[in-house]
Formats: C-alpha cells, structure tokens, sequence
C-alpha cells in the first residue's frame, strides 16, 4: 500500500462459480459473509485495525482504503447509506452491502462494501 494509505485499485469480477475479488496486491479473495449490520461493521473495524476496506461502485470496480481512510470512507460516505438487514425490510435494494472477505494465502480479511 502507498505510505499515504490513499485508495488504490483491485478488481472485482463475475465468473460461472460467482463473484471474485482480487486486492490491489492481486492476492484473491473468498466472501465469508454477506449482510453485515452496522453494528457488525463497527465492530470489525474497531477490532481489526488492519483490515483492509474496500468499495465496489456499480461498473467501476473496487477500491481499496486503509489507516484513517477506511474510517472516513465509511463515516462519511457508507454508513449513512449501508443496506443493514436488522434495520431495512428484507426487500429493500438500494445502497451498499457489507461483505467479509478473506485472502486465500494469508487470511488476512477485507470488509467490502459493494454498491452494485
């Protein structure tokens, strides 16, 4: 990552067996869990200093935060707008899920919020 720890690029692409998300480093990732609350958001956050974050916007790909960052692009852009299933009707469809990804290779995690 950059010493700034400003965004830098990843990809997140649709395949027959399903979603695939690769960092910036190009290290793959597999989800773990879909729909996570604010609450579990916060959590993994406060807890896992080092987790990377990272945005999916609709046709644009995924972009990856970290250090202040990922707290900011969360507190001002996706908190406001998370899709949380414990809060929203179950049909409800608009704004950002929340995903808990892991690296394949060192199991390092990454919460994803995906926009598309």
């Amino acid at each position: 990552m950059s010493r700034g720890g400003g965004p830098r690029k990843g990809r997140y692409l649709w395949a027959a067996g399903g979603a695939r998300l690769f960092d910036p480093t190009g290290q793959e990732h597999t989800r773990e869990f879909t729909k996570l609350t604010t609450s579990e958001v916060e959590e993994c956050l406060a807890e896992l200093p080092a987790m990377q974050v990272g945005v999916i916007e609709c046709g644009a790909g995924v972009t990856f935060f970290e250090g202040r960052a990922r707290l900011e692009v969360w507190r001002d852009r996706i908190r406001a707008q998370l899709h949380d299933p414990k809060r929203d009707a179950p049909d409800v469809e608009w704004g950002y899920v929340a995903e808990l990804w892991r690296d394949d290779t060192s199991g390092r995690q990454a919460l994803i919020f995906n926009g598309e």
